[in-house]
């Protein structure tokens, strides 16, 4: 859980360099006090998303090969 821009903001890192960058990986923007919000009912579920964080990161990384348009939002 995030703000949109942060989310925008990876997604244009990733398309720049066709990956993530040290500073726009999940890992690092979930970690605390940075602006992503890991949220799991249970310590279970919170241990899967690190479990498979790098599946997820590969996912997002897949977004260099894909066009992306941004829709304004208000206040973002």
């Amino acid at each position: 859980m995030g703000p949109y821009g942060v989310w925008k903001e990876m997604i244009e890192n990733i398309r720049k360099n066709g990956e993530a960058d040290l500073q726009h990986t999940l890992n690092v923007l979930t970690l605390p006090g940075v602006p992503l919000k890991l949220e799991a009912e249970d310590q279970l579920k919170a241990d899967l998303f690190f479990r498979y964080n790098q599946t997820f990161q590969e996912f997002f990384n897949g977004a260099a090969e894909i066009e992306t348009e941004f829709v304004a939002q208000s206040g973002a």
